[in-house]
């Protein structure tokens, strides 16, 4: 909708949506159409709520990628590693074994890691 080129940082913001959706199992800005939301994103910095219960090091990652200046926003090197530390802290945790429960279970598929 802007007159500035087109960057990587374009895709980066890209992957926030989409990882904010993954993880609510929600599409954001229900009610308005593409055009509001374009808008919306521009003029009035509108980036969906992330729900207080999701995990601190997920909503600081999404919160860096859908950054206002897309200069702000991290290269997906930088994602990448960023992710594999939240795995590797993750897997150092008992949050792994509960996962791993859950796979066997069935159960990984079923609830939003993030609750509304």
């Amino acid at each position: 909708m802007q007159s500035k080129p087109y960057t990587e940082k374009a895709d980066v913001y890209s992957f926030a949506m989409i990882m904010w959706e993954t993880l609510t199992r929600r599409v954001p800005f229900k009610g308005m159409n593409p055009v509001q939301i374009g808008l919306a994103v521009r003029e009035q910095k509108l980036r969906p709520n992330v729900p207080s219960s999701c995990l601190p090091a997920h909503a600081r990652l999404m919160e860096r990628c859908w950054h206002d200046e897309a200069d702000s926003r991290p290269s997906f090197v930088e994602i990448v590693e960023l992710l594999s530390e939240i795995r590797a802290a993750d897997a150092s945790g008992s949050g792994a074994r509960d996962m791993e429960t859950n796979d066997r279970a069935g159960l990984a598929s079923s609830a939003p890691v993030c609750a509304p």
